[in-house]
């Protein structure tokens, strides 16, 4: 790997620390569903524990906000674990704990 890349990689990885700590503070404290605008893109896609992919901003919303309403719950954890570049994307591997 380049070493213009590794640096590039841990900004990444920093505002993705960034965007879980909003996701935490909006979504789940604040039950601002809309703030996953700014946090999915329009092609994301997730892939929840023994679920089927789920893909585009509109089912991800659904998700998480039936998700956060149906278990009534409060806060949550988000790891990001490895983030690789491939071309002109991005993918992201965390973990909801």
């Amino acid at each position: 790997m380049s070493t213009t890349v590794q640096p590039q990689l841990q900004q990444i990885r920093l505002a993705m620390a960034e965007t879980n700590d909003r996701f935490c503070t909006e979504v789940f404290a604040k039950r601002n569903f809309e703030a996953l605008d700014d946090i999915y893109t329009s092609g994301a896609r997730i892939l929840p524990p023994g679920a089927p992919m789920i893909s585009g901003r509109k089912a991800v919303k659904d998700f998480w906000s039936n998700m956060v309403r149906s278990t009534n719950a409060k806060s949550a954890v988000l790891e990001s674990i490895d983030v690789m570049q491939a071309m002109e994307r991005l993918r992201l591997d965390g973990r909801f704990l």
